[in-house]
């Protein structure tokens, strides 16, 4: 569920980061506009599979530690 924000806020901080404007919301209003909804999630699918890749081993050794 973080993935919702957290994928447009990157989207958007990695834009400002290589564009000569650094007006925040001129760049969201471009990547609407040019792209669509679509835009704002680029790379949601990869962000996504990270957590889970770091998440069920930490759930491995939560459920490992209450077993002792």
């Amino acid at each position: 569920v973080a993935c919702l924000i957290r994928v447009p806020s990157e989207v958007v901080k990695q834009r400002a980061q290589v564009s000569a404007s650094s007006r925040t919301f001129q760049i969201f209003s471009n990547i609407l506009y040019e792209e669509g909804i679509q835009g704002l999630y680029r790379g949601y699918k990869s962000t996504v599979l990270r957590e889970v890749t770091y998440s069920v081993p930490l759930m491995k050794y939560e459920r490992m530690m209450n077993l002792f």
